[in-house]
């Protein structure tokens, strides 16, 4: 049924027995009201392209009825106004209207549901928090190099001691010396 609908703009639609199915191979903008509100049946858009409401928050008045906007996906519906609950991942072909035996109004996108921002956040923490003890390994590991080589470099020294202010070498320390006796630890 395509009852005020021209070219994808739908004036104002008013039905008063069954259900209202108007199917868009693209964008399909809603300019008036549409009511089936005498029978309460289902007014179902399924819609290629992208659905605007310009109408507002009461543009579909269904009575006990419902909406269902079928759409590809979640930046395709613009729905100023109109709230419902969102199923992901369903068209109309695979999932009809008969699908849902409750009367909940329903936007429904074709692809899959976005993830949800505290999880894409908790990645982000999870990937920085890889990348940050991989770094500290990385210092760990090389500062652990470092006291490998400074070791090799102290037992390699002799305990021999120079006492005229020079450098006093021994086996475990390094220590400048000035006018001093001696090494002494």
């Amino acid at each position: 049924l395509g009852g005020g609908a021209i070219f994808g703009l739908i004036i104002g639609l008013v039905v008063g027995a069954g259900n209202i199915n108007i199917h868009s191979a693209s964008n399909l903008n809603l300019n008036g009201l549409a009511s089936n509100h005498n029978q309460g049946g289902d007014v179902v858009f399924n819609v290629g392209g992208v659905f605007t409401n310009n109408v507002g928050a009461n543009s579909i008045d269904l009575g006990t009825g419902r909406f269902i906007i079928y759409s590809p996906d979640e930046s395709s519906l613009i729905a100023n106004g109109l709230s419902a609950t969102k199923v992901y991942n369903a068209n109309f072909e695979d999932t009809p209207p008969s699908v849902f035996v409750d009367r909940k109004d329903r936007f429904i996108f074709a692809d899959k549901a976005p993830l949800p921002t505290n999880i894409i956040t908790q990645n982000i923490r999870d990937n920085i928090s890889r990348a940050n003890r991989q770094a500290i390994t990385q210092i760990q590991l090389q500062n652990s190099q470092e006291d490998i080589k400074t070791q090799k470099i102290d037992n390699e020294t002799s305990t021999e001691t120079i006492q005229d202010g020079s450098i006093a070498k021994n086996s475990s320390c390094l220590v400048a010396l000035k006018n001093s006796a001696g090494c002494v630890l």
